[in-house]
């Protein structure tokens, strides 16, 4: 075989053994990256959920709690921000609450002073829900991200007939190059 046809088949082979190793190295970034991703996910999915165990949040959010998952509240289209502070500053609707847990649960042990007195003296419950809503807006974020999702098949099939494409159109567009910038020396 002429030393000619050695070259050009050992230059190939270094394209392709290139074009290889430059698709596996994006494939297992973008694997890590996804990787890392999913991990702040699970991290973020953490923290709400220790934001919402019912012995850490804050008495106007636990009576919200209750009242939501307990009661059938005719008033249920209102907002959970616009329910904790309504029940601080409507007297009328935190004594409607009372009535409507005491109905309900017959085991509710404090007195409607009780109630009112710690409702005023709770303060944090604003703060709480935007801490909750600003960790859930994180959650869709991270959800949302471009590398949340897996690599499927197709595009896996994709991915490496455009690294094909582009390398070896790469490789020709510099042998043309070469090829005319040695035409113009010869002359």
């Amino acid at each position: 075989m002429k030393q000619v046809y050695k070259k050009v088949i050992a230059r190939e082979f270094l394209f392709l053994l290139g074009s290889t190793i430059l698709f596996f190295a994006t494939f297992f970034i973008w694997l890590y990256l996804g990787k890392i991703n999913r991990d702040k996910q699970e991290k973020i999915q953490i923290e709400i959920n220790q934001l919402k165990e019912y012995e850490n949040m804050p008495y106007r959010l636990k009576v919200l709690l209750f009242v939501k998952e307990n009661i059938d509240y005719e008033n249920r289209k209102i907002s959970s921000i616009e329910f904790i502070s309504s029940l601080k500053k409507d007297s009328l609707f935190a004594y409607n609450i009372f009535s409507l847990l005491k109905k309900h649960d017959n085991e509710i042990t404090i007195s409607k002073q009780d109630f009112f007195r710690k409702i005023v003296k709770d303060n944090k419950s604003e703060n709480y829900l935007k801490k909750i809503s600003l960790q859930e807006n994180k959650l869709r974020h991270v959800q949302n991200s471009f590398f949340n999702n897996g690599i499927s098949n197709r595009e896996i099939e994709e991915l490496i007939i455009i690294f094909v494409i582009i390398f070896f159109g790469i490789r020709y567009l510099f042998y043309a190059t070469k090829w005319s910038l040695k035409q113009f020396k010869s002359e």
